[in-house]
């Protein structure tokens, strides 16, 4: 402990030559030692770094302050091995004359004029209130210290690896000079630390404050020096432009009269020592940002380095993950890319405008000769010699800031680069570690104990003043105010709403009324009524987290922004269901069931959100010193509200998985909803024993999943009730046109027609409200397709991001395989999560051949004009390449690639070949049909005796679906090997042959006659070829007739032939003619 006081004492008075940044408040010594006369003999040059006043001393001036220090004070050497013993025996036995030591060279040091504070410099006072604060805490420390008794030797592990956190995750992997010097100092610290007493959380951070501080001191020397340098030609450069704008301001002030080429002179000099300005301003904004970004990403390494380090120690504590974790946190965000690429363009184009003018300069000189005074001329001389110098320095300063630019942009690459690293690595070794101890018989009484600690924090205080800030200030309060008149607008139009609501209930269902505009305007709606309570919240958040001087305030900022989607969505799901909204009047969903699924609904709001709130605001809140109890204790209840809202959809029989017809009713989706029933309560029971982190994470990303896919289901119900609505509107045309042509038909023809007067009686204009199975199962599949793939990309970018967790997998070998690499065998082993990938990898590839043909369908094969059975083709083809190089990639995954299978295809090729001969041969046809197309899918096909259609087209045999509605199955072979007839191959249309005989008495033109307008009146028959009708036999007393006619399509052959047969003898018995009877002998 005495030497951890001597360190802190020496790190914070004489800036030892460790490269150490003394943290000295200049305010605080003034006060200790005189005010009136420090603040006299003060003054100082400062240097602003991440709100800190950092003092910068050489090298040689801290070696030479510590010798006169050695010299003055009693011989006094910083971890000298030879004084070591006294030095500890002299603050055993006068630790007052160590303070007094203190105050001593603190009072001689403040004498030194190493500073130069300006008193108009408001921010220098702010930061130096700041850093009084941090003086103030270390002098506490250093008075309270000696009053803790060395007497107590308990947690020794703890502390040490307390100890070792946090100096060797902040010291500098750069700084190798001293690398003895620091093992010893940090063994002496480590050895020590184990006799301390327990010691205020509070002093330990400034202690780490100290140790960041002289961590970094090394690493940022060299960019100190650039940045002065570059600070000082800054400055002059500043005082070069005020200087030459005073000028011109004179100029133009004195000689109002001037000439216009020496006015327009000094217009462009005013013009360009405005842009140098500017340029100075980007510049040091860019070498601020350029710092800022070095330094995150050295911390950034530091953390990735120390996980790496500690990874080994990580299961043996829970402490030493729980201080890791505390790393990672205080990272900075990943940063958004920038693109500096516009910019730097335009400093290109400014330069060479700048070179331009520079070659201008001689042109300007000889400008107006005669006119020009004496003095006037002078002054243009001047101002050309100011534009010279000005045109210069833009040229260096646009290319010195292109420069800088492209140092930050490197720089933020390697930041981004950085923190993924560290996220793969948190992910990797911290994943599945524990990071706070298990549940014991302690833990009701540690949460009461950090209950009432929380509540002794002054956190309403903290609140109360948090809110008073935000009103007060206009970044904050502008959001507010508007988030308000949000409310009080969705307050004032929800009875509009409601109205709108009705409305629309009363026109959907009904065909003349009912449109899909509706449903989308249904669904803005309620999106924009649900959305200002969110937007009030989210302004809430964001006024919390800018009250910079309140902590709780921050934390509770952060816990209200980050559950307002939560809320957004429950609020969304109560809209959709209220009595006229789109769950029941427009899905038409049962009440009950959706009565059932929003039974918890205020559970989620009154229960759920908060504690969410509360989880995320411990989170982030004293380097998370209340996660392990308020924390867990509020993800249990989350757990346990959770497990009552996933049973409540169950019952509702909200669907997890369909099939291909699109039922919920099946095996697979009971274990999906078990599954999910199940999981908050094993979260819940792991957050007992210490995997906090790790059951968040992943109850979050399951329930994640669970909300994509609900706003998926929703998504096909809205694209459902498109079909509905497209088919009814299509059915209600066909109805209407049905109708004129009947009204037109018994017009023309009252006789013929009149059996058909009681089916047109019957269709109304309403036509009844169709069914939802009515609409095309395959365009539903289609939809049902494309959302699968939807929800399966979205599924697998969810939990990408934690897929280095899963590393451990790699770890659990099952067998190896022998591989060649360049001629030499080499073991591969096969992983337990190599097997997952492969069954990952099959699972993917059933569901794209499975979903592949429909999602060809709608994405391609619908815009294309092709041959019938030209689609099916594509797509078998698909399916089976499909299925060729996922088993290839799966089998690759578990060590059988295709060297290795090759051989045994060969084999089993030939003595299959010979064995399954039938089987191969139509296997084959069945290719070469898909390519060749003889038949396709909906041909009218003969083959031996049987005639029907082609219904499917399989690997091994065809089926042909006869007149009878029997499904005849075919070898392929037999297509390739046997004559059919394909009816329909390259053209549908069929001639059909009617033979009519009359008596012999009959006229033969007047039945030509009637024969050709049956034929004409018969809507099933082509005009083109145009029917024809002849004579051809005239025996046994009659007249045969044969009218040849031809029908469009095989199914039309039948109707054809009924059509034909009822118009002829309408025809014979308006004419008198009579049909024969047939001679029979006996």
């Amino acid at each position: 402990m005495l030497r951890l006081v001597l360190i802190l004492f020496l790190l914070g008075s004489i800036l030892c030559p460790l490269n150490v940044m003394a943290l000295i408040n200049i305010t605080q010594v003034g006060y200790m030692h005189g005010e009136e006369n420090y603040r006299k003999n003060s003054s100082n040059k400062i240097i602003i770094s991440n709100n800190q006043l950092v003092i910068k001393v050489s090298r040689f001036d801290l070696y030479k302050k510590a010798i006169n220090y050695v010299q003055q004070w009693n011989n006094i050497v910083m971890f000298s091995p030879s004084i070591h013993g006294y030095l500890l025996q002299k603050i055993t036995t006068d630790p007052v004359s160590l303070v007094k030591v203190s105050v001593e060279i603190i009072k001689k040091n403040s004498k030194q004029k190493i500073l130069k504070i300006s008193s108009s410099d408001l921010e220098g006072r702010w930061k130096t209130k700041i850093r009084r604060y941090y003086i103030w805490n270390i002098r506490d420390y250093l008075l309270n210290l000696y009053t803790y008794k060395i007497k107590k030797f308990q947690n020794i592990y703890k502390k040490d690896c307390d100890v070792k956190i946090f100096f060797f995750s902040l010291l500098n992997k750069r700084a190798q000079g001293g690398g003895k010097y620091i093992e010893s100092f940090t063994n002496r610290f480590r050895f020590d630390s184990s006799q301390l007493d327990q010691v205020p959380y509070s002093y330990y951070n400034n202690l780490e404050h100290v140790s960041a501080e002289s961590s970094f001191y090394k690493l940022i020397t060299r960019n100190t020096r650039v940045g002065e340098s570059s600070g000082q030609r800054y400055y002059d450069r500043y005082n070069f432009v005020q200087s030459g704008l005073a000028f011109i301001g004179k100029t133009e002030k004195y000689y109002n009269d001037i000439p216009r080429s020496l006015s327009a002179q000094l217009t462009l000099n005013h013009e360009l020592l405005l842009e140098l300005k500017k340029q100075r301003k980007r510049m040091e904004t860019v070498l601020v940002q350029k710092t800022i970004v070095t330094r995150q990403v050295i911390q950034a390494r530091q953390v990735l380095a120390t996980i790496i380090d500690q990874s080994q120690w990580i299961s043996i504590s829970n402490t030493l993950g729980e201080a890791l974790r505390s790393l990672v946190s205080r990272l900075p965000k990943m940063p958004k890319p920038q693109q500096f690429g516009t910019e730097m363009a335009e400093l290109r184009a400014k330069r060479l405008y700048y070179l331009a003018l520079l070659e201008k300069k001689v042109l300007l000189q000889e400008r107006d000769p005669l006119i020009l005074t004496s003095e006037q001329k002078n002054i243009l001389t001047t101002q050309l010699k100011i534009q010279h110098k000005i045109l210069m320095s833009l040229v260096a300063s646009a290319d010195a800031l292109s420069l800088e630019l492209t140092k930050l942009n490197i720089s933020n690459t390697h930041l981004i680069d950085a923190l993924k690293r560290v996220k793969d690595a948190s992910h990797r070794y911290l994943f599945w570690t524990s990071d706070i101890s298990a549940l014991n018989f302690r833990y009701p009484i540690e949460l009461v104990y950090d209950l009432r600690r929380l509540l002794s924090l002054d956190t309403f205080g903290q609140l109360s003043r948090a809110m008073i800030m935000m009103c007060t200030t206009r970044d904050t309060i502008v959001p507010l105010f508007i988030a308000s008149l949000l409310v009080g607008l969705s307050v004032s139009l929800h009875r509009h709403f409601c109205v709108f609501l009705d409305c629309a209930s009363r026109k959907v269902g009904k065909v003349t009324q009912d449109q899909f505009s509706l449903t989308i305007r249904t669904v803005f709606w309620s999106i924009l009524v649900a959305l200002p309570l969110p937007v009030l919240f989210a302004a809430l958040g964001y006024g919390l987290q800018h009250s910079w001087p309140y902590p709780i305030a921050i934390a509770i900022g952060y816990g209200v922004t980050a559950s307002v989607p939560l809320l957004w969505g429950f609020m969304i799901c109560n809209t959709f269901s209220r009595s006229k909204g789109l769950f029941i009047v427009h899905f038409r969903w049962p009440r009950n069931r959706v009565a059932l699924a929003m039974r918890f609904y205020r559970l989620c709001i009154g229960v759920v959100v908060p504690l969410m709130m509360m989880l995320i605001s411990f989170e982030n809140l004293s380097d998370r010193e209340f996660s392990p109890t308020l924390g867990r204790f509020c993800f249990i209840l989350i757990c346990g509200a959770l497990s009552l809202v996933t049973v409540s959809l169950k019952h509702a029989g909200i669907p997890l998985y369909l099939d291909k017809d699109g039922n919920s009713k099946n095996v697979m989706n009971n274990i999906l909803w078990n599954v999910m029933v199940t999981i908050p309560i094993m979260a819940a029971i792991a957050s007992c024993v210490g995997y906090l982190e790790t059951s968040k994470a992943l109850l979050a990303r399951l329930e994640t999943s669970l909300a994509i896919w609900f706003l998926l289901l929703v998504m096909y119900y809205i694209i459902r009730r498109w079909m509905l609505i497209q088919r009814r509107r299509i059915a209600f045309d066909r109805a209407r046109s049905r109708r004129a042509d009947i009204l037109a038909y018994r017009a023309r023809n009252e006789e013929e027609l009149g059996f058909q007067q009681s089916v047109s009686d019957n269709i109304e204009v309403e036509e009844p409200r169709i069914d939802l199975d009515a609409i095309s199962a395959q365009s539903l599949r289609l939809v049902r397709s494309l959302l699968t793939l939807v929800a399966l990309v979205s599924v697998i970018l969810i939990w990408s991001e934690i897929h280095s967790a899963f590393s451990f997998l790699e770890n659990i070998r099952l067998w190896d395989v022998s591989t060649t690499m360049q001629g030499v065998k080499k073991p591969q082993p096969i992983t337990l999560g190599s097997v997952m990938n492969a069954t990952l990898v099959l699972i993917i590839t059933a569901q794209l051949v499975r979903n592949m043909p429909a999602l060809l369908e709608l994405a391609l094969l619908q815009h294309l004009s092709l041959t019938p059975g030209t689609g099916y083709a594509i797509t078998t083809l698909t399916k089976y390449f499909i299925v060729l190089i996922g088993s290839l990639t799966g089998f690759t995954l578990i060590g059988i690639d295709w060297s290795k299978l090759q051989w045994l295809v060969a084999g089993l090729s030939v003595g299959l070949g010979f064995g399954l001969q039938e089987i191969f041969a139509n296997f084959i046809s069945g290719l070469i049909l898909l390519f060749e197309k003889p038949i396709r899918i909906g041909d009218t096909v003969t083959i031996r005796d049987l005639t029907g259609s082609i219904t499917r087209i399989n690997t091994r045999a065809t089926t042909i679906t006869d007149w009878d509605h029997k499904e005849i199955i075919v070898p392929n072979k037999s297509f390739l090997t046997e004559q059919f007839i394909n009816w329909s191959l390259s053209d549908s249309i069929t001639r059909v042959v009617l033979n009519i005989s009359v008596s012999l008495d009959a006229n033969s033109e007047v039945v030509t006659q009637v024969l050709l307008k049956a034929a004409k009146g018969c809507r099933y028959v082509l005009e083109n070829p145009y029917p024809e009708a002849f004579l051809v036999d005239l025996q046994k007393g009659v007249q045969l007739f044969e009218l040849r006619i031809y029908a469009a399509e095989m199914n039309h052959r039948m109707l054809l032939r009924h059509e034909i047969h009822r118009r002829i003898l309408l025809g014979f018995r308006e004419l008198g003619v009579k049909i024969p009877f047939p001679i029979f002998q006996v």
